[in-house]
């Protein structure tokens, strides 16, 4: 059965008022650990994208590579996506653009709580700020992640192509001092570790404790998005994929354990959900992403319908969709291990 975190296990503590949401929660999972291709359950968990652009051209993003019309959706479609999946614990309003570029992203995050649903975000944080910032800050149900890819302007602004290093740090302190309390600790640092800023991972940490931030997670992997074309410049920034680099993550690491101890700063290392055969993958079980268009993608690493779309929520029920023919014919290739090709870069075991 797929491992929950502690966070989400109090999350679904807190569900004891719609045990129908726990117990399709563990319909779920169960249907996962039988490895059912047909599923008597839906997801409890969603990425949904309230937008598919950004402000920033950040080279290892897909969005920067792509020529797709900008669209945003409106709370109205969003409201409609719940209530095809009425039993939904997790929502990420998060998808390949700056969500905070969608006006309707605030009323979209208080729609979700109002539902008891947990809601979650990313942000590069250039546009929290003003009344965004003051309308975030109130929110008691979401998690919120902030990217700080650097500890420097000229590091930081290389990777974040477009952004400005001081205005997203400024942003950022005085967001910390709209939140609660109590609420801080939902808000985290994220910091995507690369060949091009992990000398800078220490003093990160640093930042992010004179910003106000009391947790941050360093992102070890670089996701090509299953395209080829994305695969090599993943490959050349990795420090993962490249063995001569090993040994300088490793001490990178312990160094920056050492220092967020240091800090009291919770640290938090993701390394990444990949998979063998004995160990397959649990978002054909578990969840799905959807495009602000509706488009339904097997999950957040590929996030793009142009390379596999199940069908659009728009056009027919998600729950027909979630068992359509097309989606069991995916579990059992997963099953199998006759992975897609844009599935194959998440398996350890596949060449």
């Amino acid at each position: 059965m797929f491992r929950i975190s502690g966070e989400k296990f109090n999350t679904l503590l807190k569900q004891v008022r719609h045990p129908d949401k726990i117990i399709n929660d563990l319909g779920m999972r169960v249907g996962y650990l039988l490895k059912l291709k047909h599923l008597p359950f839906l997801p409890s968990s969603l990425e949904v994208e309230p937008i598919n652009s950004c402000n920033f051209r950040c080279p290892h993003c897909q969005v920067t590579h792509w020529d797709k019309e900008a669209l945003k959706l409106k709370i109205d479609r969003f409201e409609a996506i719940l209530k095809q999946l009425p039993k939904l614990i997790w929502v990420k309003l998060q998808g390949m653009g700056e969500p905070l570029l969608n006006r309707e992203l605030i009323p979209m995050l208080e729609l979700g709580e109002s539902k008891n649903i947990k809601m979650s975000l990313t942000t590069n944080g250039s546009l929290l700020s003003g009344k965004a910032a003051h309308s975030l800050a109130d929110l008691t149900n979401t998690s919120i992640n902030v990217s700080i890819d650097g500890a420097s302007a000229q590091t930081f602004e290389q990777i974040r192509v477009g952004g400005k290093f001081d205005v997203v740090c400024k942003n950022i302190k005085e967001f910390m001092n709209l939140v609660d309390h109590k609420n801080k600790s939902n808000i985290n640092a994220w910091m995507v570790l690369t060949k091009r800023n992990f000398h800078e991972a220490d003093d990160v940490v640093k930042l992010v404790k004179e910003l106000g931030l009391k947790s941050l997670t360093l992102q070890i992997f670089i996701n090509d998005w299953g395209k080829d074309d994305l695969s090599e410049y993943a490959d050349s920034i990795s420090l993962v994929s490249d063995e001569s680099f090993s040994k300088q993550l490793n001490q990178v690491l312990s160094q920056v354990k050492e220092t967020a101890a240091k800090e009291d700063v919770d640290l938090r290392v993701f390394d990444g959900d990949f998979y063998t055969e004995s160990n397959i993958c649990s978002w054909p079980w578990k969840s799905s992403y959807i495009c602000s268009n509706g488009d339904v993608v097997p999950c957040c690493m590929l996030a793009d319908s142009d390379t596999v779309k199940m069908g659009n929520v728009f056009e027919e029920d998600f729950k027909d969709i979630w068992n359509s023919e097309k989606y069991q014919d995916f579990r059992v290739r997963h099953i199998k291990h006759d992975l897609p090709s844009y599935c194959q870069h998440c398996y350890t075991d596949v060449s």
